[in-house]
């Protein structure tokens, strides 16, 4: 199943909200678990399903956060998108100030993230 990048720019909202505001910058990207479940709106009842997924995007410190901007690039690989317009879309999603250009450390994590998802395809 593919993403809409409406539910995309959802689970972006959700994660400002959490960080105390709209237009906040993601100072500070890293989810616990349970913040991870309340950003993807999944029922807590539901959300022992989501731990494999927060295994895969978690740090390798310890695996006890997840970077919020790799899940962003992940999902937005996962949308029906063409391959040129998912790289734009990500790097919208990790463009803060609003420049139209992302960090070798944002472009990064986008390649991460691909990386990542081409690792676990069937």
């Amino acid at each position: 199943r593919h993403l809409k990048t409406s539910d995309v720019q959802k689970v972006c909202n959700r994660f400002r909200q959490l960080r105390g505001g709209g237009d906040r910058p993601l100072s500070d990207p890293l989810l616990t678990f349970e913040e991870f479940v309340s950003i993807l709106g999944v029922e807590r009842t539901r959300a022992t399903a989501l731990l494999p997924l927060f295994s895969l995007l978690a740090s390798e410190e310890g695996g006890q956060h997840c970077d919020f901007r790799l899940l962003m690039v992940a999902m937005a690989n996962l949308t029906r998108a063409k391959a040129m317009d998912r790289l734009r879309f990500a790097a919208l999603l990790l463009d803060e100030g609003g420049t139209g250009n992302v960090t070798r450390e944002q472009l990064g994590l986008i390649f991460h993230a691909h990386a990542l998802l081409s690792a676990e395809a069937p």
